[in-house]
């Protein structure tokens, strides 16, 4: 068997009270996509971190060729052959495709100008090759976010970079654009580079991967050819038991219609109209730009509606923004968590509390003792893992944030609750237990939107599924017509 690559041995990373890696160890072989799967906070980003020289380990070694490196930042890892395509993409937005590939590497003119008939050629030069059809004269902040992922590996390539760290790249991606992914990934696998390639979406690596290792607590929970394993024994690997059914029977009581929007219209979308009743999950389904989101901002305040009428308990409101929305009791766990959803750098505590804050203030004073004591229930009930309320949010795992999202709007008593991708970037333990939630919070008697990518989510959760194309709701499904056929159908075809 030829030796490897990259060797991995016993690599442990530890931060104040947690031990991130214990003793990690794996092999990557040239021309080879290696697969690495776990629920979040089992180890995964940190050990990209450490092979990207952000990290240093306590112990362990990383062998390249045979050789032991020793990265003590960034570039020396850069330096090695590796390259890292984060999730959020790390281009200079302000700068054109060609001048990020070759960031740091201008060709320069006699007098040290640089030379950008040389540089947009040499750009245009490695798209092409690469069959991406993106103008390296084009700015990055106008591209969308598969053409930025392009760029990214693009500009890998052009720093000759043997070793590829994708992190979740499918995770805003449509179908086709991962498809085209999958298609540059083969074509620079058959050049001897090879991919560390790292999802939630367990489907993807059948597609793409040759081997997959499963992380569980910072340890290996075991590795094989992709060829011999299955979703449901990933799975198991991951949680540490065997998932079961995925979704609760659809047995929730239904009380009356609580919402009701009649042809709500925008720029994006056109003559809506839906409904949805006590103890009811409602789902969206469509492709990426099918106006399902823009739909729901503007129910919420977000965007600006050019018609239709909004009734909750068979009164007509009128939402302007969304601290309207709030005080006719809806509330929104956005698509986008870190951007729309939580503040980054603040304490779980206070983006737990933070859309109540008037109700646990007097004369602009928060009642600490109120305040701690729903922090710590809301903590408790939704088992947030985090230190301490005090912990910055941005430490916390994508699931835990997503529930203090959820948490802060459980405080404001929202009786309609929309979820947009709420599980998006989350694992599949973690999905689970938001199924659970949503299913809970419909009991108790919520209405709930889910807009979801995941067919089989938004099938397990809803009572009715709405499909929408074009920015139009092109059909109601009841429960006994949601099959992803018939999802797939309407969404692609009418």
């Amino acid at each position: 068997m030829k030796e490897p690559i990259l060797q991995i041995k016993n690599i442990t990373k530890d931060f104040p009270g947690v031990r991130a890696l214990n003793n990690v160890s794996l092999e990557l072989y040239e021309g080879e996509v290696l697969c690495i799967v776990g629920e979040n906070g089992a180890g995964k980003s940190t050990l990209i971190k450490c092979l990207s020289g952000v990290y240093i380990p306590e112990s362990g070694e990383i062998i390249l060729d045979g050789t032991p490196m020793h990265f003590k930042k960034p570039e020396d890892s850069i330096k090695a052959g590796f390259s890292v395509v984060y999730q959020e993409h790390k281009l200079i937005l302000n700068l054109t495709v060609a001048e990020n590939i070759f960031f740091g590497r201008f060709p320069l003119l006699p007098g040290g100008f640089i030379d950008y008939k040389k540089l947009n050629s040499d750009a245009k030069n490695i798209l092409n090759q690469f069959d991406m059809d993106i103008n390296p004269k084009k700015l990055v902040s106008t591209l969308n976010s598969s053409q930025s992922q392009m760029v990214e590996i693009a500009k890998a390539y052009s720093r000759g970079a043997r070793i590829m760290i994708l992190d979740e790249p499918s995770a805003s991606i449509t179908e086709s654009e991962l498809k085209k992914l999958f298609e540059i990934i083969n074509a620079l696998k058959k050049e001897g580079k090879s991919f560390i390639y790292i999802s939630h979406r367990l489907v993807e690596l059948f597609e793409i991967g040759d081997r997959v290792y499963v992380f569980k607590d910072g340890n290996n929970a075991g590795n094989d050819e992709i060829k011999n394993v299955t979703i449901d024994r990933l799975i198991a690997m991951m949680i540490g038991r065997e998932l079961g059914k995925s979704f609760k029977a659809k047995d929730r009581p239904i009380g009356e219609e609580l919402l009701r929007v009649e042809n709500l219209s925008n720029k994006l979308v056109t003559d809506c109209s839906f409904n949805v009743r006590e103890g009811e999950i409602v789902g969206f389904a469509g492709l990426v730009g099918s106006g399902r989101s823009e739909m729901i901002e503007s129910l919420f305040g977000y965007k600006r509606k050019t018609s239709g009428k909004v009734f909750i308990n068979g009164k007509e409101v009128h939402i302007k923004n969304p601290r309207d929305a709030i005080n006719h009791g809806l509330g929104f766990v956005t698509e986008d968590r870190k951007t729309t959803g939580v503040i980054l750098n603040q304490s779980v505590a206070l983006n737990i509390t933070f859309a109540i804050l008037d109700k646990i203030s007097k004369f602009g004073l928060i009642n600490f003792k109120k305040d701690n004591a729903l922090v710590k229930k809301s903590i408790e009930q939704l088992s947030i893992k985090t230190p301490s309320p005090k912990q910055e949010t941005i430490f916390l795992s994508g699931g835990n944030q997503q529930k203090v999202i959820l948490s802060k709007w459980l405080l404001t008593n929202s009786k309609i609750l929309i979820c947009d991708e709420p599980t998006k970037g989350i694992d599949v333990g973690t999905k689970q237990e938001f199924y659970t939630i949503l299913d809970s919070l419909a009991r108790q008697g919520k209405a709930i939107i889910v807009i979801s990518s995941e067919l089989p989510e938004v099938i397990g959760l809803s009572n009715r599924v709405y499909v929408m194309r074009h920015g139009k709701i092109v059909t109601e499904l009841n429960e006994n017509e949601l099959t992803e056929e018939r999802i797939a159908t309407f969404s692609m075809k009418y």
